[in-house]
């Protein structure tokens, strides 16, 4: 179970590649963080009223940004990163 997190938080953030200087803007980290909440494009776009279209250029950009093969290994380089936060759901809750 991911934490929320206001998305600028986990917004622009520099790539620990040696001689890397990727970033993700902060309305990239947005799309981001909601498709790691498990949110669609389509219901991306509608939650920050931007088109589909524009969402499909913002995963993109993302995927390219962190040399992922997808938006799954988006989700995981970026929690491995630290950038998004796991919480831990203990038996009672689950």
């Amino acid at each position: 179970h991911l934490s929320r997190q206001d998305p600028a938080e986990i917004g622009v953030f520099e790539s620990r590649e040696p001689g890397s200087t990727t970033s993700l803007t902060a309305r990239e980290a947005q799309v981001l963080q909601l498709a790691a909440h498990g949110s669609s494009n389509r219901q991306v776009a509608s939650q920050l009223a931007i088109s589909l279209d524009t969402v499909r250029m913002h995963m993109q950009a993302i995927l390219r940004k962190l040399g992922a093969k997808n938006r799954t290994h988006a989700v995981a380089i970026v929690a491995s990163r630290g950038i998004l936060q796991f919480e831990r759901r203990s038996a009672a809750n689950a």
